[in-house]
């Protein structure tokens, strides 16, 4: 499962090389894009190419314009911003179209231009991260005539270039978001693709999350805690949801952490409340910080009295020991918010 797949400025890819789209060129405002606000946003997000720093607050403020537009009162400019020949416009353009069928449960016609971008990008694209966006915006797109070619890149070992896989890790978020899209879209002949082996079963998974040491899980990941991962990405929320929440009250915050993820992908709504429980009582701060974020993807406005409970508690759990990425009370509050605004909650409602 790709983690925290919406964070700005943490890029695991480089850029290689131009891409064969064509697109608008470089300055302060993108030209051939309808919207002023919308080409002064790209202006200053198409010379992003390194990969290494954190984006600038102006940065990540265009960034977030992008991801907020109104896709179908713009849709000439996203149709020029899919071919931009900066990755990380194409990469955000991808995020901003797929997000806002997401919430709007468009059904796009088959010869809409969005499909045949999307389709073009998750193909031939040189970056893996755009190609994995784009390929998760047709997912959301209802695109079922892209079937085929979902499944042919399924039994393919490599996208076109195998330049676009610089790490096990982006092999692993790419083939995720295509089993998650083929399964969206209901593609005949993909029912046991991961059911082969080399994939661990659940016992197994659970005995490596539990000997990790959780002050580098939630960092960095040896590769057996990574192969486990994929294995887990690939199993079916829904199928294994009673094996799931056996394990949520496992002593390892490693494991209850990843089995309260499986849960929000199930988008079963009996998870909601293993899941309220979680972040109202784990003695893990990472643990209920992460489940608050995933709860924005559960998308259940049950959440809300629960999630307007926890503004006002100070303590929310200890932080692992060691751990290289603590949370603040200031920081899980922040996540709080952002989760309330995302599931459109009332202030002081019930």
């Amino acid at each position: 499962m790709r983690k925290d797949k919406y964070r700005l400025g943490l890029f695991l890819v480089p850029l290689f090389g131009a891409c064969a789209c064509a697109g608008a060129g470089g300055g302060s405002v993108a030209p051939g894009i309808a919207n002023p606000e919308i080409a002064r946003a790209v202006g200053k997000l198409e010379h992003v190419t390194d990969l290494n720093r954190n984006l600038s607050p102006e940065e990540t403020m265009a960034g977030f314009q992008l991801l907020g537009a109104d896709v179908w009162e713009d849709r000439e400019s996203f149709v020029v911003l899919l071919k931009h020949k900066s990755f990380f416009v194409r990469h955000m353009a991808a995020k901003a179209v797929s997000g806002s069928i997401r919430k709007r449960q468009y059904v796009v016609p088959e010869n809409d231009p969005f499909q045949e971008l999307l389709l073009d990008l998750a193909l031939s694209d040189p970056v893996v991260e755009v190609r994995t966006d784009a390929i998760e915006g047709l997912g959301e797109l209802h695109a079922n005539a892209a079937c085929g070619t979902l499944v042919s890149l399924l039994d393919s070992p490599l996208p076109g270039s195998p330049k676009a896989m610089s790490s096990d890790k982006d092999m692993s978020g790419y083939r995720t978001a295509l089993y998650l899209a083929t399964k969206h879209l209901a593609c005949p002949g993909t029912e046991n693709f991961f059911k082969q082996p080399g994939y661990m079963d659940l016992k197994q998974i659970i005995e490596v999350y539990a000997k990790a040491d959780p002050a580098k899980f939630f960092g960095d990941q040896t590769r057996e805690e990574e192969r486990a991962d994929e294995s887990l990405n690939h199993m079916d929320p829904v199928e294994n949801f009673d094996e799931f929440l056996a394990y949520i009250n496992h002593p390892s915050p490693v494991v209850r952490n990843r089995m309260a993820q499986s849960l929000v992908e199930s988008k079963n709504p009996e998870a909601l409340g293993p899941l309220l429980r979680i972040i109202e009582s784990d003695p893990v701060i990472q643990v209920r910080d992460i489940t608050i974020r995933a709860l924005r993807r559960f998308g259940d406005k049950r959440a809300c009295p629960t999630l307007r409970r926890l503004m006002k508690y100070k303590g929310l759990g200890e932080n692992i020991p060691n751990t290289k990425n603590p949370v603040t009370p200031e920081k899980i509050h922040r996540n709080i918010e952002a989760t309330m605004d995302k599931l459109e909650c009332e202030p002081g409602g019930k």
